[in-house]
């Protein structure tokens, strides 16, 4: 065999491919060990129309330690780039909408006359041909002006009482501050006029901010993903402390169904889609789509699993769910088995801090505790029931632990105080930055 393997290894063409793979594959290694920013950087430029390949390629960056910043009108450049603190830059022309020609004109004024250093002067600047207002409400959403700091995102899609959007007004002094060439060259559709309007810079409005789910909805509809964190990051500790599962799991093939059949599942995650629907027989169903950090589930549900929660399945509710995969029928062979994912109880992400958490556990590493982190601690406690007291809620009721240990699991001691109460919600987000410190939930939920 041997001799075989000989004389066919002495083939030309199998020699060239060696070659040049191997060359290659030295090349990759060698840029991936010295400059893994932009090795990921080029990769997702080159995967750019690919969204699932370029969340793969963020991922690993974060794995990583290497920051991948949202898209900025300052900085960003047509194709993903690395900035000179070395994180990668989202490129404009990743945006959904927002194409090339639009992105190298913008790119070429900024350029040749400096940054942008306000939207007035962006607006003042660029191509109204090729930069349309669908493209500056694309740019908006997903935070290109936020580094001009004075304007926040839903301050563009603002309506006034004229029926005109910001950007709308925008768009007009954009154009009546550029040549009457240019102000032709204007889609009739994307800029608005107004004969009352002599040039002045139209006003700010003023408005809420969007929520956070709201701000991260925007960035999922055009750039394919959550850019400035995740829907369910709030949710992060409770997720931790009392799920043992994920919806990777439902994704699987009929084996690792068959291996959890019977046992008790518990899952988060975002409900982005619910059909409610009425069967032949007359029975209503249901068809959830769900959404978590790794994986996507479409979920049908029937009879009593559907009727006793269908109350809660609504696009943009995160539920925490507590369910059983069931075996129907009796086949023998498990790859022809049937199986059923059952709810036992579906309550909301939010209502888990009070009706599930027992405590709240703080780990302060030795190293990084100071002569006033015990001090630091009880000011957050008050001010964190403060909070409450201000929302229209009761103060806290859940124990509050601290541990100190030495960081390598060879000391580790808890503290806790009879008087020292926090609402779990409530407390994780008032958490002062002058403490570094670890939070753990405590649940007896997914035992």
């Amino acid at each position: 065999i041997w001799k075989e393997w000989e004389k066919f290894a002495s083939y030309a063409f199998n020699k060239s491919h060696a070659t040049c793979y191997a060359f290659v594959s030295y090349q990759t290694a060698w840029l991936k060990a010295n400059h893994m920013a932009e090795f990921l950087a080029a990769n997702m430029t080159l995967e750019i129309t690919d969204l699932k390949k370029v969340t793969e390629l963020i991922d690993e960056a974060e794995k990583q330690g290497i920051p991948v910043l949202p898209p900025d009108i300052n900085e960003s450049e047509v194709e993903f780039t690395v900035n000179k603190d070395g994180a990668i830059r989202f490129a404009l022309a990743a945006l959904k909408g927002v194409g090339t020609n639009a992105v190298a004109d913008i790119i070429a004024e900024r350029n040749a006359n400096g940054p942008f250093k306000d939207i007035f002067d962006f607006i003042s600047r660029i191509n109204l041909r090729s930069c349309n207002r669908r493209i500056i409400e694309n740019m908006a959403a997903v935070g290109c002006f936020d580094s001009f700091g004075n304007i926040h995102r839903a301050q563009f899609f603002f309506e006034g009482k004229d029926k005109k959007t910001f950007v709308e007004k925008l768009m007009a002094y954009g154009a009546k501050q550029q040549d009457p060439a240019q102000q032709a060259q204007a889609s009739l559709f994307d800029v608005v006029t107004n004969e009352e309007d002599s040039g002045a810079l139209p006003p700010i409005p003023e408005c809420e901010p969007w929520s956070s789910f709201e701000q991260l909805r925007h960035e999922r509809e055009i750039a394919g993903f959550y850019i400035s964190g995740h829907p369910l990051d709030h949710f992060k500790p409770i997720i931790e402390s009392c799920c043992n599962t994920t919806l990777s799991t439902f994704s699987q093939d009929k084996s690792t169904w068959y291996r959890l059949s019977g046992r008790r599942l518990v899952f988060a995650a975002i409900v982005t889609a619910a059909q409610h629907k009425i069967g032949k027989t007359g029975n209503p169903y249901g068809i959830i789509s769900l959404e978590d950090y790794e994986n996507s589930y479409e979920w049908m549900l029937f009879g009593e699993d559907y009727a006793r929660h269908k109350h809660l399945f609504e696009a943009g509710q995160f539920l925490l769910f507590n369910a059983i995969i069931k075996e129907r029928g009796f086949e023998k062979d498990v790859s022809k088995k049937n199986f059923i994912l059952s709810p036992t109880s579906v309550m909301y992400l939010r209502d888990a801090y009070s009706k599930l958490i027992n405590a709240v556990k703080i780990t302060l590493k030795i190293y990084d505790a100071t002569a006033n982190s015990a001090g630091l601690i009880r000011e957050w406690v008050d001010r964190s029931n403060e909070k409450c007291l201000q929302d229209g809620r009761a103060k806290g009721d859940k124990k509050l632990i601290v541990t100190i240990t030495d960081g390598n699991n060879e000391f580790s001691s808890d503290f806790s105080s009879v008087d020292l109460k926090v609402d779990p919600e409530i407390f994780i987000a008032t958490q002062p930055s002058a403490l570094v410190c670890d939070i753990q939930f405590i649940s007896d939920f997914k035992k």
